[in-house]
């Protein structure tokens, strides 16, 4: 999702011990490079769009939701049927088409940002350590 218009956010939150942090973020790195070079397999990408198409529908039920997702549409230049063609276009959409797009889209690990909440302000080498989710702005 937009942390800003310049800053995209991919979220994974957890509870770890402090001391397991570089080790998490270590199989993270190599789970988040499978999914980058791989994308989604052949057996769960028909399971994730029935998931994303039913969630999708239920979420737009929602008139918040659905101001949010049009505004999205707007500040991205989507077409203006974007949210009322969504479910539609998720079921038309294509295993190697959305695989290319998370090769494109998603940026190799080292160039991400870390953002780790932790009151260890020394619990992972390279990354921005806070101790409340409010000080990420600083992070950029």
């Amino acid at each position: 999702f937009n942390f800003t218009r310049q800053h995209r956010m991919l979220e994974m939150s957890g509870e770890i011990e402090t001391a397991q942090l570089q080790t998490a973020l270590k199989e993270i790195e190599q789970t988040y490079n499978k999914f980058r070079d791989s994308g989604i397999g052949r057996l769960e990408f028909p399971v994730a769009t029935q998931i994303l198409k039913r969630e999708t529908r239920k979420q737009l039920q929602n008139p918040v939701n659905m101001a949010f997702t049009v505004s999205e549409a707007v500040q991205n230049n989507f077409p203006t049927d974007y949210a009322t063609t969504l479910a539609g276009n998720i079921s038309s959409m294509k295993r190697d088409s959305v695989n290319k797009i998370i090769k494109d889209a998603f940026p190799t690990f080292d160039k991400l940002m870390k953002v780790i909440v932790s009151p260890d302000a020394k619990a992972v080498e390279g990354a921005c350590v806070i101790k409340k989710i409010e000080e990420a702005a600083d992070c950029l």
